[in-house]
């Protein structure tokens, strides 16, 4: 197990969940509530159950990759996250484009970095 990498999965977790939490209004950081949010081209912020429920799917990966040490279950965590946003992007295409792209690389060149290092 390559400590590293462990180490950047859980600091990306922490992140996550700052991020859902903010999302849900226990963290009062616009920051880091509006990073992804602001994904979503000509969103006025109005449809606060969308929101909630977007929070609670970002809690979820981000607890996954604090708390797993599974190699597989980390690696689909980015996966899915990857294939999530593409699907938004292509088939939806409410997303902004170089935010939704930079998701999508870096949630499947860490899942390939697991793969090789963990």
């Amino acid at each position: 197990m390559n400590r590293t990498i462990l180490y950047f999965i859980r600091l990306n977790g922490i992140y996550d969940l700052l991020c859902g939490f903010s999302i849900l209004g226990y963290l009062p950081v616009y920051l880091v509530n509006n990073i992804h949010l602001s994904m979503i081209d000509h969103y006025n912020y109005n449809n606060k159950i969308f929101e909630r429920f977007f929070a609670y799917w970002i809690l979820t990966y981000g607890l996954i990759r604090c708390i797993s040490y599974e190699k597989n279950i980390l690696m689909l965590s980015y996966l899915i996250e990857a294939l999530a946003f593409a699907n938004e992007f292509c088939v939806n295409k409410n997303m902004n484009t170089f935010r939704t792209f930079f998701v999508i690389g870096f949630s499947l060149c860490i899942s390939q970095v697991i793969d090789y290092l963990y």
